[in-house]
């Protein structure tokens, strides 16, 4: 594990991935980083400037990388969760404005049925009118 504290940027790198540390342990170094592989660290500028073996000297900034860790993701959990609380909204608003296209594309049917038939009737009337006889000549 290698493992990069930015003081004056509060960030802390932990095998490549850098995070920003809200609540940074206080320290007047400049830079400490760690390397697991040789369990070598090395301390730049500050009181405590040198190189140490010891990884509990990096531990208050290793146990805060993986707090903020946890933080961002447990947020993108719940960002996650809202997000499929919107896709159930959006699905419950779509099938509302099917059924409401459905209803609306039936009542279009409906009227149209009427029409066609008010068009028959009248066609039939005036089919009837046409096969009466006409009325005599000097009928009352």
């Amino acid at each position: 594990m290698q493992v990069i504290v930015l003081v004056a940027d509060r960030t802390v790198v932990v095998d490549g991935l850098p995070l920003r540390i809200e609540s940074f342990p206080p320290s007047d170094a400049h830079q400490i980083q760690w390397h697991g592989d040789d369990l070598a660290g090395a301390i730049v500028g500050g009181a405590a400037a040198g190189t140490f073996r010891n990884p509990a000297r990096i531990k208050p900034w290793l146990d805060a990388w993986q707090a903020e860790l946890g933080r961002r993701l447990e947020a993108s959990h719940e960002a996650e969760a809202s997000d499929v609380i919107r896709w159930e909204d959006w699905v419950e608003a779509e099938e509302a404005r099917l059924a409401a296209e459905r209803a609306a594309e039936q009542a279009e049917e409906e009227r149209l049925t009427a029409f066609r038939a008010q068009a028959e009737q009248a066609e039939e009337a005036q089919r009837a009118a046409a096969q009466a006889p006409a009325p005599a000549e000097g009928a009352p």
